[in-house]
């Protein structure tokens, strides 16, 4: 077995004053499920990156499809097993303090394990109390998910999301999906977040933290789920 076998993985958590969070992951599907405080029924939450999967623009995306042609699936099933190795890798040591053997990795996923470790020595994170892939929800704006990292780096408690990508890019909706997740996370009683940061690991090792934009990203995030509730109701007037 290796550290990116790809079996049925059940993580839950307790919200005080709101019920039960239960997250599932196979190789195929990611689900969240709440089942609210005194309630004997639980419902399937929207995650914040299927919302913005829904939502967000991405024309640039219909030209990557031309170009992979059928290559397609596999360069997407790649890039989602070399994400899961990377939180894999910086999920072990914050929480075992184990570095993983680069070997019991696909051979293509070195460089990006090496940004990885980079950023742990560079930035020496100390994960807060439960910090390491924290389950949150918005029960009321009906959303969920699960962030990477919240931490002290440098004395300030930050929200750490990781991109892994061939240059490390930031994307716009990344900023977006950190404030979903901060807001979240106070939701569920979290501590006042100090900043986010976002960091691209790249390829060659090399590593792109970026600072999150939180103002304007609020403003967006908003509006995304306006429109993803807009949508919703447009899918059951069709369905009626």
């Amino acid at each position: 077995m290796t550290a990116t076998n790809t079996e049925r993985v059940t993580v839950t958590r307790e919200l005080p004053g709101i019920g039960t969070l239960e997250f599932t992951q196979t190789e195929k599907r990611r689900e969240y499920w709440l089942l609210p405080a005194g309630n004997t029924r639980r419902s399937r939450m929207p995650s914040v990156t299927g919302i913005l999967r829904d939502t967000w623009p991405k024309p640039q995306l219909l030209d990557w499809y031309a170009r992979e042609g059928a290559n397609a699936p596999a360069v997407l099933a790649n890039a989602s097993a070399r994400g899961k190795a990377v939180h894999l890798f910086i999920e072990t040591f914050l929480t075992t303090g184990e570095m993983l053997d680069f070997d019991a990795f696909p051979p293509d996923f070195r460089g990006y394990l090496t940004g990885a470790a980079r950023f742990l020595w560079e930035f020496d994170p100390r994960p807060m109390p439960g910090g390491v892939e924290r389950l949150v929800c918005h029960p009321e704006l009906r959303y969920a998910g699960r962030l990477d990292l919240i931490a002290l780096i440098e004395g300030a408690v930050t929200l750490v999301d990781f991109k892994s990508n061939p240059k490390g890019a930031i994307y716009k909706e990344a900023h977006v999906q950190s404030v979903a997740y901060m807001n979240a996370d106070h939701r569920c009683g979290g501590e006042p977040i100090d900043r986010v940061l976002l960091v691209g690991i790249a390829e060659d090792g090399s590593l792109n933290p970026v600072e999150g934009n939180l103002n304007e990203a609020k403003k967006v995030w908003g509006s995304v789920l306006d429109f993803y509730a807009q949508l919703g109701r447009l899918d059951k007037a069709l369905a009626a």
